[in-house]
């Protein structure tokens, strides 16, 4: 009975292994794709590291339609949608509020530098998925 058992045992912790091995190649595989994506975004930044008047342009749209996709987000809440003042002009000043906020906080990143032991550290922004952009 003792080797009947010890069979058995053997089957299941061979089972719960080809399981644990299955998963990690599916995170392996994940993992892969997520360096490959990322080795891209560093290729798209190191080759696009000037900006043209074009991609800043490209730039400007995408920031004005994620602050409009934010903006329409807010006013779908009850809470935030103020029922006094019309959705159109109340959608206008969030608009030019969040464009004005980002501009500045922009500005400021930019201009900002911290000097630490002989070491300078900047500040850039930059909008995600620069590939879609440019």
């Amino acid at each position: 009975m003792g080797n009947y058992q010890s069979f058995f045992k053997e089957n299941l912790d061979n089972n719960v292994l080809k399981n644990e091995i299955h998963n990690v190649k599916i995170e392996n595989i994940l993992l892969n794709k997520t360096i490959n994506k990322l080795e891209e975004e560093i290729k798209l930044l190191q080759n696009n590291s000037t900006i043209t008047s074009g991609s800043m342009e490209a730039l400007e749209s995408k920031l004005h339609v994620s602050v409009e996709k934010l903006v329409d987000k807010m006013l779908a809440n009850d809470n935030v949608n103020s029922s006094i003042i019309p959705d159109y002009l109340e959608k206008k000043i969030y608009t030019n509020v969040f464009t004005i906020f980002i501009g500045i906080l922009k500005e400021i990143m930019e201009d900002t530098n911290i000097n630490i032991l002989n070491q300078k550290i900047t500040f850039k922004m930059i909008p995600n998925n620069l590939e879609n952009t440019l």
